[in-house]
């Protein structure tokens, strides 16, 4: 296909995430290696190790991220501090202002998380895939067999 363009890189890589309009992008090795990429210079960054999934807002303030644990953990500088979260997730997926975050947890039900001061609730679903939509206002999700789910985010209460 001519659309796509091969990116330099000597690792082989297993999960990406975008962020800041397409300027930087996230990538995962497969040995769970986080690298942030200048998506222009295709200049490469190490971040950290032990990351398995990776979630980012578009202005790089808000990552979510998952260890090699399940154990979920935060940054808000870009992976160059991370802080522990309670829970343990499989799947993460954020809009792009950092607001509304989604994961399915070992058990592959659905969370949702309304910031980093939210808390994590429980929507159920038996997913094994999910994500949200820009603005946070619809979510989507595959289950075992192929089905497509969607539903919208809840409404939370602010302050």
């Amino acid at each position: 296909n001519k659309r796509w363009k091969k990116v330099p890189t000597n690792k082989r890589m297993t999960y990406a995430a975008v962020a800041c309009d397409g300027d930087v992008a996230f990538f995962i090795s497969e040995n769970e290696e986080l690298y942030k990429c200048s998506c222009n210079k295709y200049q490469w960054d190490y971040i950290s190790n032990g990351i398995k999934r990776i979630a980012v807002s578009n202005d790089c303030n808000h990552m979510w991220a998952i260890d090699n644990n399940d154990k979920i953990i935060y940054s808000r500088n870009q992976g160059n501090d991370w802080e522990y979260v309670w829970g343990n997730l499989k799947e993460i997926t954020m809009c792009d202002d950092g607001v509304h975050i989604w994961g399915l947890n070992t058990d592959n039900q659905a969370l949702y998380r309304h910031g980093f001061n939210g808390s994590w609730i429980e929507i159920g679903g038996e997913l094994v895939s999910i994500t949200v939509a820009h603005n946070g206002t619809q979510v989507w999700g595959a289950d075992k067999y192929g089905r497509l789910w969607t539903c919208t985010s809840p409404k939370v209460k602010q302050g």
